[in-house]
């Protein structure tokens, strides 16, 4: 924003210092202005000039500063601040940008074509972050965009939002009766829809056109179309419909335009597609999104993939000419019918073959992503999934093992994705603007222990690593590190570009899927191992179900035991028919109490016997488990008559009545109380 030769100014903006006039518009003035206390900042202030005040002109003003305070994007200008003057006209105050406009810019440094298309390429993310706020544009051109040079070359800035209109919102639907009187925008730089509807009919595609011929502008270095005063708004009209650009390509090998760096007629073919394509005359040609044009140049710029942009198919450009010369076509047309169906199929199967192509690419390209993502959002379901089984999959018996195999076949499918899911995690993390550590971490105040025990074991690893030597130690140190390193990754935030809103979430749902791969690959596939949610894994309940399968097969050792003392219970217990307990094995009958006692050997291992013959339980036993008689026995209690069975005054009538007579059959129980650690040896987990 450079200084206006006009001195004569009387505004004054609380707390600011007006310095000069910095541009005039149709019914707005932007000032420099600087604070006159506190940082003393530089900013520019775009005021409503005095008697313009209306209330179409304060909606639109309105509109503009609405539109501005939406976004949050490098290369937009920033809004600061609001509000009114002593003589009641409405201002904003926005971020100072020292630079050229684009146009300017140009003509001064004649940049070279990478950086022409590196200053494009980075108007394409101010304006896709415009359009995912909901705003257009609607008066993109050089005057607009503004060139400030930076550590690395040049950046933009993209300014006066005074036209912008809102998509989903009535952020400037107010605006829009001033279309009824005038176009809105510049006539070179306008859609064809945008003039036609005098600016109330656009879409973001508006922009891609207005976008589209700045870079043609860009690699041309002149205009596609020459549109001047003298024209009335018909003509106008008619070239911006009609009209077929040159390609920017031969426009500059017919003017010898001087761009440094441009490359060889041969390599600039896709290019002029793609800048043909942006400024169709029918929107439904162009790009959809800015995120579509901007992809397709970057596909150019790398050179190793095709573009989706390809030459404008006969057929098209035969429309092209029948609108520009309807009297013509008509005499001509009686002359060629009989030609014209051969070659008119001919130019349509060509037309079908080029749209083919172009859709075929756009197919493979979002193929390809919906595929990765899909494939990352099924792993994280079917992990879930598993780990949601693990509860069901008790108890672990023979029955169980087909659905023990089939659950670690799933697992090690899912795990050998994991490899990948970390290549994905590193390309994503690679376009985060940066990574937060947890002020928790680095505090001296720390209240969050696990975050401070993280935090400490890092720095012991890391210490580790380096006092250690090549071998096995170094490596295990290095396993720890990186899986250290990871929970803390997890817990950071990481901050990515306003573009690239997705990355946060595809951050965050990769990271946890990689270290639930990971938590899966290291803890519920090993064999013979404890997780700490779900006890025992599903390699260890498989290799004890496969031995209570041999052991109690009719031949293995524990159904032969068992065979040996069955003839003596049944006949001590007529009525029970028992066969072989799994997991229990026979202790013999105790010569205090006459019943039969088993070993849960799950559980802990065998008890003691003492000289007397009892089983005695230490603190690495398992359980012992009682044999006891059936019998009869009332149940229930009543508190109406003291003199029948299970009298209680207090006896609740609704919950314990009627007492009436039970019978049970032989049951197990325990003989002591279950500890800690025998539930903890059988399921692998603590109470």
């Amino acid at each position: 924003m450079n200084p206006v030769n006009d001195d004569d100014f009387d505004l004054k903006i609380p707390a600011y210092e007006v310095e000069s006039l910095l541009g005039k518009g149709g019914f707005g003035e932007v000032y420099r202005c600087r604070e006159t206390s506190g940082l003393k900042r530089t900013v520019a202030v775009k005021v409503i000039r005095l008697g313009m005040g209306t209330r179409e002109i304060l909606a639109r003003f309105n509109a503009e500063m609405n539109a501005l305070a939406k976004m949050n994007h490098s290369s937009i200008c920033r809004v600061i601040d609001s509000g009114i003057t002593e003589r009641n006209q409405p201002y904003f105050k926005m971020e100072f940008i020292e630079g050229l406009t684009l146009d300017t810019w140009l003509e001064k440094e004649n940049p070279d074509f990478k950086l022409r298309l590196d200053i494009f390429n980075q108007l394409c993310k101010g304006i896709s972050h415009a359009h995912e706020r909901g705003v257009i544009h609607r008066d993109l051109k050089p005057g607009n965009v503004m060139i400030t040079k930076c550590d690395d070359g040049a950046s933009v800035k993209i300014i006066d939002f005074g036209l912008a209109k809102a998509l989903h919102d009535p952020l400037t639907d107010q605006t829009l009766v001033t279309g009824d009187r005038y176009a809105i925008g510049t006539w070179n730089y306008m859609s064809p829809e945008q003039a036609k509807s005098r600016g109330s009919k656009v879409d973001t595609r508006s922009d891609i056109y207005s976008m589209g011929i700045m870079l043609y502008q860009l690699v041309s270095g002149d205009l596609p179309f020459r549109i001047h005063g003298e024209q009335t708004e018909s003509e106008i009209l008619h070239v911006l419909e009609n009209g077929i650009p040159k390609r920017p390509s031969k426009l500059i090998k017919s003017s010898q335009i001087d761009i440094p760096g441009l490359p060889d007629l041969k390599h600039r073919s896709e290019l002029d597609w793609i800048v043909l394509k942006s400024i169709d005359s029918d929107p439904e040609r162009r790009y959809a999104t800015v995120q579509e044009f901007r992809a397709d140049l970057l596909r150019y710029q790398k050179g190793d993939e095709p573009v989706l942009a390809c030459p404008p198919g006969a057929l098209y450009l035969s429309k092209k000419f029948f609108q520009r010369h309807k009297l013509l076509v008509s005499v001509l047309s009686m002359i060629i019918v009989s030609l014209g169906i051969g070659i008119g199929w001919a130019l349509v199967e060509r037309d079908h073959a080029e749209e083919a192509r172009y859709k075929a690419v756009i197919a493979r390209d979002e193929a390809q992503q919906k595929t990765a993502e899909v494939l990352r959002l099924s792993a994280i379901q079917d992990h879930d999934d598993l780990i949601d089984e693990l509860d069901l999959l008790w108890p672990a018996l023979p029955n169980m093992i087909p659905r023990y195999e089939a659950w670690i076949e799933k697992a090690d499918k899912l795990v050998e994705g994991l490899p990948a899911h970390q290549s994905t995690l590193e390309k994503i993390r690679e376009t985060a603007i940066r990574k937060v550590i947890p002020a928790q971490m680095i505090s001296y105040t720390q209240t969050d222990s696990q975050v401070s025990d993280l935090f400490n074991n890092l720095q012991i690893l890391k210490s580790q690593l380096n006092s250690s030597e090549e071998g096995p130690d170094r490596k295990e140190i290095e396993v720890q590190l990186k899986k250290t390193q990871a929970k803390i990754d997890l817990i950071c935030k990481w901050e990515f570009p306003e573009e690239l809103p997705q990355n946060r979430w595809w951050n965050r749902q990769v990271s946890l899927l990689v270290q639930s791969l990971e938590n899966l690959s290291e803890n519920y596939l090993p064999e013979n191992m404890n997780t700490p949610e779900h006890g025992w894994n599903i390699p260890k309940r498989l290799q004890y179900a496969q031995m209570i399968q041999s052991r109690y097969s009719p031949k293995g050792d524990l159904a032969l035991l068992w065979n040996q003392v069955l003839p003596q219970i049944n006949e001590e217990y007529p009525d029970l028919n028992l066969i072989p307990q799994s997991g229990l094995i026979p202790l013999g009958k105790s010569e205090k109490t006459g019943l039969w006692e088993f070993w849960h050997f799950a559980s802990g291992e065998k008890p003691l016997q003492d000289e007397s013959g009892s089983w005695n339980p230490t603190p690495e036993s398992g359980l012992v488990f009682v044999l006891l008689p059936g019998g009869k026995f009332m149940m229930g209690a009543q508190n109406t008559d003291a003199s029948l069975p299970n009298f209680d005054a207090y006896a609740d009538q609704l919950n314990e009545s009627p007492v009436h007579e039970v019978e049970l059959s032989p049951f197990m129980i325990s003989k002591y109380e279950l500890t800690q650690g025998q539930w903890f040896r059988m399921t692998g987990v603590n109470p």
